[in-house]
């Protein structure tokens, strides 16, 4: 039982890596994007790669490495949903090595620890 929900997480978790490698489309009225066309493309190879990692049930991957995907994804606080492409990239490519790595490792920026930091619950 623990095996199936662990998969349909992991499988949720890049499905939501994957809708946030597309650029939005502004909308006419009000806040055109949350996430700047810029730095979803920019992140895009990467985000697509951490997505196909985490859906390959073979490969490990922490508790905690899952929870900064999300984090990174989901918080607008994460470099993600700033304007400086060079930064969402570097975490990116961070988080990159984390989830093939298989391990939670800190680099000396605390760029993981910063992201693992912030109180996100998914459900």
């Amino acid at each position: 039982m623990r095996d199936a929900s662990t998969s349909k997480r992991r499988s949720k978790i890049a499905s939501i890596l994957e809708r946030a490698s597309v650029p939005e489309t502004p909308c006419p009225r009000g806040v055109p994007y949350l996430v700047h066309p810029d730095i979803s493309t920019a992140c895009s190879p990467y985000l697509l790669s951490i997505a196909t990692v985490v859906r390959d049930q073979r490969q490990a991957v922490e508790e905690e490495t899952l929870h900064a995907l999300l984090v990174f994804v989901l918080d607008g606080e994460s470099s993600f949903f700033g304007r400086d492409p060079a930064t969402a990239v570097q975490d990116a490519a961070l988080l990159l090595h984390l989830a093939l790595s298989g391990t939670t490792r800190r680099p000396s920026r605390g760029v993981v620890r910063r992201i693992a930091s912030a109180q996100l619950v998914f459900g």
